[in-house]
């Protein structure tokens, strides 16, 4: 059940093989978000986790943490989604179960939803305000991602792979329902469809620590651009598909307006008129033409025969 309290936050935390870092990443998070004041939920969502990640998550005995748990491995994008799919509060967000990224700003992020000033707020590495030690082959792969979502899809949707995000549920369930990519870009197909459907989103800073538990290799960089690719084929036939209908509207409003057609409706008889005369009768009435009998003097105008 969904409650009524406008600032009560869900917070998703997917994780796949984290039992080394789940246990201090969700005390750390309890910690931020009791300190807000609100009303709050942390689901954690073991993908497929063999390590231990649900246990040592349920071994904290937190009564705000569910531990949600499936198998096989999905990826991060059905993490999520089964994790929104279990929320029960008005504003949800997502937190990466490594300890890279600090819950400390999540505060902020929720702020700016109480404010009404936007609908999604993403945390950014390439934000002024963040504090982030990047290593150079991360950063390196970060700028190129970016670089090539902004050519594939045309716009540019910022960071949108930084794994802190916060959103009205309202504005994100529509989104959630039709998301395919359960990867890497996940959260690209995500940002994709939240912005093509109008919601305002805004760039907040992060805190990176320098942990780095997450790890990136040939294969991820191989998965993402492919993600990539069926996002920008996906956008592209969204928007063929809505220029198509609009073009449609335009020749119908433009087309004349065929004529109504009018209902006659038969005229009741009159109950006091006379009842219509016998022929007989008229006839008696009206004289009838009488025809002329013939006199010599109508040879006159028959035309006469040419003498031979």
């Amino acid at each position: 059940m969904i409650t009524t309290e406008l600032t009560a936050v869900s917070v998703v935390v997917p994780a796949y093989q984290e039992a080394a870092s789940i246990a201090a990443a969700v005390t750390r998070l309890a910690e931020v978000l009791d300190a807000t004041g609100r009303t709050y939920e942390i689901l954690v969502v073991s993908d497929g986790s063999t390590d231990g990640t649900a246990e040592q998550a349920r071994g904290l005995g937190l009564p705000q943490v569910t531990v949600l748990e499936y198998f096989p491995n999905q990826g991060k994008g059905h993490a999520i989604r089964h994790g929104f799919a279990h929320a029960a509060h008005p504003l949800v967000a997502f937190l990466d179960g490594d300890l890279d990224l600090h819950p400390s700003v999540l505060p902020g992020f929720l702020d700016r939803l109480d404010a009404d000033v936007a609908d999604v707020v993403v945390g950014s590495k390439v934000h002024p305000e963040s504090a982030v030690t990047y290593p150079l082959v991360r950063r390196v792969a970060s700028r190129t991602f970016r670089g090539l979502t902004r050519l594939a899809l045309g716009v540019d949707l910022g960071d949108t792979q930084t794994g802190i995000k916060a959103m009205r549920r309202s504005v994100a369930a529509p989104v959630m329902a039709e998301l395919r990519v359960t990867g890497f870009a996940f959260d690209l197909e995500m940002m994709c469809r939240l912005v093509e459907g109008g919601a305002r989103v805004e760039e907040a800073p992060v805190v990176l620590d320098y942990e780095f538990t997450s790890r990136i290799g040939a294969g991820s960089m191989w998965e993402a651009l492919r993600d990539l690719l069926t996002v920008a084929a996906h956008s592209r036939a969204r928007r063929l598909a809505a220029a198509r209908t609009a073009r449609t509207a335009a020749r119908t409003a433009t087309r004349a307006p065929a004529p109504a057609l009018s209902v006659v409706t038969p005229l009741a008889p009159v109950e006091d008129a006379a009842p219509a005369a016998p022929a007989a009768q008229i006839a008696a009435v009206l004289p009838l033409p009488v025809p002329r009998g013939r006199s010599e003097h109508d040879d006159d105008l028959l035309p006469q025969a040419a003498n031979r």
